[in-house]
């Protein structure tokens, strides 16, 4: 069933959802803010993906639901001021961090994944 199916069945509509959601935090018990330093190179953003990877890699194995918040991004500034973040850092990602709500309609939607086939090639 689509997403936009779901959220229809709930009241919602999708870009309320992902608007609103995002700056609650999907109502997650746990909000976390990833800040990189300003000073950093665009590599760095690299070590910062492993990190995540990690990151969720880890709540996962802990019985943990995790979601990436990009648009948290968009009010970088907002955040560093309220939450007193040095200047010399950017807020980067946040992250929704909690137990999955197996009642949710939102549980049950498939996240596709594409073969791998369809995007690494293999080589020797």
């Amino acid at each position: 069933m689509p997403l936009a199916r779901i959220l229809e069945g709930m009241g919602l509509d999708l870009e309320g959802f992902v608007g609103e959601g995002s700056c609650r935090f999907y109502d997650a018990p746990v909000a976390l803010i990833i800040c990189m330093d300003r000073a950093y190179s665009m590599e760095r953003y690299l070590c910062l993906g492993i990190f995540l990877g990690y990151l969720f890699l880890a709540a996962q194995d802990l019985g943990l639901a995790s979601c990436p918040v990009g648009l948290v991004a968009a009010y970088g500034e907002e955040i560093k001021d309220q939450l007193n973040i040095p200047d010399e850092k950017e807020v980067v990602l946040g992250v929704a961090l909690g137990y999955r709500d197996p009642s949710s309609p939102l549980s049950s939607f498939p996240t596709p994944r594409e073969p791998l086939e369809s995007f690494v090639r293999w080589y020797g």
